[in-house]
């Protein structure tokens, strides 16, 4: 067994309650689309024999044991098996520049080894990952210093889509934010009862990023919309029947699922499935989940401006037996304006664009929001939420209809093609369009 160890450059603070900010920023992505981006039941591949070396459930322990609380991402190989583990649970699991920088490495590495057959993905303690670093963003607020981790962000998000590997997320907790865009992308993804899914970036003056406006606006009719502009909850069984999760498996047996996992020495998609199928457990949603309210989502969010959404809910949620709809308005009319009004375009036109498309646009639009091209939203919502925590931002401007709509085209300008996002445009130079490779870092100099 090989492990890799990874040292953080961004630490969260001492109080666990700090990894709470991390649910809404950062994101990363992970591997191989799914659910109702790509097939997930298909086999691309004829069945691999089934090779097994035993792997002990006290040497996995043993090793993951032997890191230290600052080494934040694990990478261990284990015959055909891969495993990135996400390592500070302290701070739920947060993602810093480093680790977005790590995980492309180790993937890259993992891709073009014939050796590596499966790759899984989990979480240290009792998060997956409730996303991202806020309170780094807020620190580079008076400069581009945060661009580089944006840039490599987004090129990550592409390879983690369209990765070659087979690849299975082990979701035991928050799945949010970029935690979140861990997940959806991914062959196959395992969650539990105590996982949680949420997408709440427009809370702090953010926009639904890290692909989402591809992910969110390729779900059922309008639960997108629904999920990107009141950052509601879903839990395991709302997720599987999204088509953001594939598989449910008690918490208690997660364990053994991945011991076995990591003792089926093939990326046979099959295989993995079958291995899975043995510990998951056929679920149902509850009768109040909000996936049997779709058609009054629908009714709602089908409407064009975040304007006519918020009059549909409002007249919605007086109708008896419609309350449930109070904490998603509630939390619309805490978000930023402008934010609102961003993330709802983004989704919009996510129908329409291919992923490299989306990825693009959002990588412009995080950008110009972090560069406070028409207002600092982002820093107030985030001083709100994690510097002083007085949960009362104050957003400029304040009202929707305050919003002026040159402004969000502003935002949504298309950069020179040098200062786009570069995603690789075939398989021959497909890990190409490294953030060294382009005129930020050269710039940087």
């Amino acid at each position: 067994m090989r492990c890799f160890w990874i040292r953080s450059l961004y630490l969260f603070g001492d109080d666990e309650d700090d990894g709470l900010d991390c649910g809404l920023k950062v994101c990363l992505l992970l591997s191989h689309t799914h659910g109702p981006f790509t097939n997930r039941n298909s086999s691309t591949s004829p069945r691999e024999p089934v090779r097994t070396r035993e792997i002990s459930t006290s040497r996995l322990l043993m090793a993951q044991e032997q890191a230290n609380p600052d080494e934040v991402v694990l990478g261990q190989e284990i015959n055909g098996v891969r495993v990135v583990t996400l390592n500070r649970p302290r701070q739920l699991n947060g993602i810093s520049d480093r680790v977005v920088y790590i995980l492309a490495q180790l993937l890259e590495k993992w891709e073009k080894d014939d050796d590596a057959k499966l790759v899984i993905f989990k979480g240290a303690g009792r998060a997956f990952s409730a996303g991202g670093d806020l309170k780094m963003f807020y620190e580079g607020r008076s400069d581009d210093s945060c661009l580089e981790v944006v840039y490599r962000m987004y090129w990550l998000c592409y390879h983690i889509h369209t990765y070659k590997k087979t690849t299975v997320a082990l979701v035991n907790g928050l799945a949010m934010g970029g935690g979140a865009a861990l997940v959806a992308p991914l062959k196959f993804a395992v969650v539990t009862e105590k996982t949680v899914f949420a997408t709440p970036e427009a809370s702090v003056g953010l926009h639904t990023d890290c692909s989402f406006s591809y992910i969110h606006s390729r779900l059922p009719g309008y639960l997108g919309e629904y999920l990107a502009l009141s950052g509601a909850r879903l839990n395991a069984k709302e997720m599987i029947a999204a088509g953001l999760a594939t598989h449910f498996v008690l918490s208690e047996k997660l364990e053994e699922l991945e011991r076995r996992l990591l003792n089926v020495n093939t990326g046979d998609e099959s295989a993995i499935r079958a291995v899975i199928e043995e510990f998951s457990t056929d679920v149902q949603i509850d009768q109040e989940s909000i996936l049997n309210k779709l058609p009054t989502i629908d009714k709602c969010f089908s409407a064009e401006t975040v304007e006519e959404i918020l009059k549909s809910l409002e007249s919605e949620v007086s109708i008896d037996g419609n309350q449930w709809i109070a904490p998603g308005l509630k939390s619309m009319r805490r978000s930023s304006p402008t934010a609102l009004k961003i993330t709802l375009r983004s989704v919009r036109e996510g129908r329409k664009q291919s992923l490299p498309e989306c990825l693009k646009k959002e990588f412009r639009l995080t950008i110009n929001i972090l560069r406070s091209v028409v207002t600092g939203d982002v820093y107030e919502g985030i001083r709100a939420l994690s510097i002083d925590k007085d949960n009362a931002p104050k957003w400029s401007p304040t009202t929707i209809e305050e919003v002026k709509s040159e402004d969000i085209e502003r935002v949504f300008k298309q950069f020179s093609s040098e200062h786009e996002l570069q995603v690789p445009s075939d398989d021959s130079n497909r890990w190409n369009g490294k953030y060294e490779q382009t005129v930020y870092a050269k710039s940087s100099q």
